[in-house]
């Protein structure tokens, strides 16, 4: 049986700590409202405690002050109704219940209002895992895309209707392949502990990082922990264990509270991962990935792989790409890719095994899926052999390090008609490409996989239809040199 390989999306960030609720006024409820049935409780998995008193409120998240679109109480049972004037935002809608003073949770709605939800401790660790970013003085606010980024890895993690560990979490490659789907229940029970015993002193304690503050509620705590991830790991992991209430949880302390999903859908079956590669992320936040050859052989492979920004295969709906990418002539797609100012994708193309050598072109795609390169093997053939690096310049000038045949090969403006060559001594082995401020490249040369030649970095700038080099020599580094970055 064919194993799909797996790729990891990180769920960590960084951002402001919490402060106090904003002070705002009820939205207009007009006649044409929208109704939302809830619960508010601890637990999920075993025993499911109602939480009555709880004041709920219905935000839609803005790039500043979120706006309440509706307030209710829950009842004896937990439960609660209330209205709103709107089902669907540009942004995101949540909902927060006051449980009682320093005890805060909130679940995400996302982007289309649902007719219910649950709001408990597990919605609570989704909400603040993925938005931790966005969350300033006990508020989520931040660009529409970035927003419904954050409520698709939501989905990831937990149910917003049913409070309950998603789908994704609960399947493999998840599931217990992962410590994932058991962090995030002994991350809820270190709430549900505190609303058991109504006593939130321990976690604050726990969760306070080193030189800060002590978190004023339970999201704040959260958000802590998220942030500082390694801050007495194991002592919060001592204190999940003294409340059960969702299982099963971890049985061994983390070394950090960390959470990832993998996903491996490539979107057909037929081409699953296998080696990918470079990843680059075009405006509408998905992930274009090369990959390198076809699983359970030597050969290259011929396909490219979309994915949603929630790890999803892209489905081309609504003028998006469809995954898996076949045709422009990919080839043992690997190091090299980018997207330039005009959102075109790049991709080189090695080709190995039944592909013939001469199958190391570049493919150039137009988004959603627009092939613009012929669908012949290896793409534009601009005089390059095993393309390694490809990087757009502030100018769209396509830059590629030619392997196989020790070049660098620019495309100016992308035009594939007219390359331009830049010869660099035997053995070069150009790999990778990176600008610097000034528009000049930086190139690696790592001397061969095995450092055969000379590894070294050449300084090259593209003045008009010449690339000159800016040194009369090479500099020599390092062994077998791959990767370069450019720091500001």
């Amino acid at each position: 049986m064919n194993k799909k390989l797996l790729l990891s999306l990180l769920f960590i960030g960084c951002g402001s700590g919490t402060g106090t609720n904003p002070s705002l006024s009820p939205a207009s409820n007009p006649s044409s409202a929208i109704g939302l049935s809830g619960v508010v409780q601890s637990g999920g998995t075993s025993n499911r405690v109602a939480l009555a008193g709880a004041r709920v409120v219905l935000f839609e998240a803005t790039d500043a002050v979120p706006r309440i679109l509706g307030t209710a109480t829950s009842d004896s049972q937990g439960n609660f109704f209330l209205t709103s004037p709107k089902a669907n935002s540009d942004r995101i809608f949540y909902a927060a219940a006051e449980v009682r003073p320093g005890v805060r949770l909130v679940t995400v709605l996302g982007p289309d209002l649902p007719n219910s939800c649950t709001i408990n401790e597990l919605t609570t660790v989704g909400a603040v895992y993925c938005f931790n970013q966005f969350i300033q003085t006990d508020r989520i606010s931040g660009q529409p895309l970035a927003l419904r980024i954050g409520a698709g890895m939501d989905e990831n993690l937990v149910s917003a209707i049913t409070g309950a560990s998603s789908n994704v979490l609960l399947s493999a490659p998840n599931a217990d392949q992962t410590n994932s789907l058991r962090s995030t229940r002994a991350l809820a029970n270190l709430l549900a502990d505190a609303i058991a015993n109504n006593d939130t002193a321990p976690l604050f304690q726990l969760a306070t990082p080193p030189g800060g503050s002590a978190p004023a509620d339970t999201v704040g705590a959260l958000l802590n922990i998220a942030r500082n991830p390694a801050n007495n790991a194991s002592a919060l992991y001592a204190q999940s264990k003294k409340t059960e209430a969702y299982q099963p949880n971890l049985e061994t302390a983390p070394d950090a509270w960390t959470l990832c999903v993998k996903v491996n859908d490539t979107g057909d079956d037929s081409r699953l991962f296998a080696g990918p590669a470079n990843t680059v992320f075009d405006s509408n936040g998905y992930a274009w990935i090369t990959n390198n050859f076809v699983q359970g052989t030597g050969d290259s492979g011929d396909f490219a792989v979309v994915l949603k920004p929630n790890g999803q295969p892209a489905d081309g709906r609504n003028g998006t790409p469809r995954s898996p990418l076949v045709g422009g002539g990919i080839i043992g797609g690997g190091y090299g890719l980018d997207i330039d100012t005009r959102g075109h994708i790049w991709l080189s193309n090695y080709g190995w095994g039944k592909i013939l050598q001469a199958a190391g072109g570049t493919t150039e795609i137009a988004p959603p899926n627009q092939f613009l390169s012929p669908n012949t093997p290896g793409g534009y053939d601009g005089g390059t052999l095993f393309i390694q690096g490809v990087k757009s310049d502030a100018n769209n000038n396509i830059w590629m390090s030619s392997y196989g045949n020790d070049k660098v090969v620019v495309f100016p403006n992308g035009d594939s008609t007219n390359p331009i060559s830049f010869a660099l001594p035997t053995g070069s082995k150009p790999f990778d490409i990176r600008f610097a401020s000034d528009n000049t490249a930086w190139v690696s040369c790592s001397g061969g996989f095995q450092s055969e030649g000379i590894p070294s970095l050449v300084h090259l700038r593209l003045s008009g239809s010449t690339i000159t080099q800016l040194r009369s020599i090479s500099i020599p580094i390092g062994s077998a040199l791959k990767g370069v970055a450019v720091d500001s």
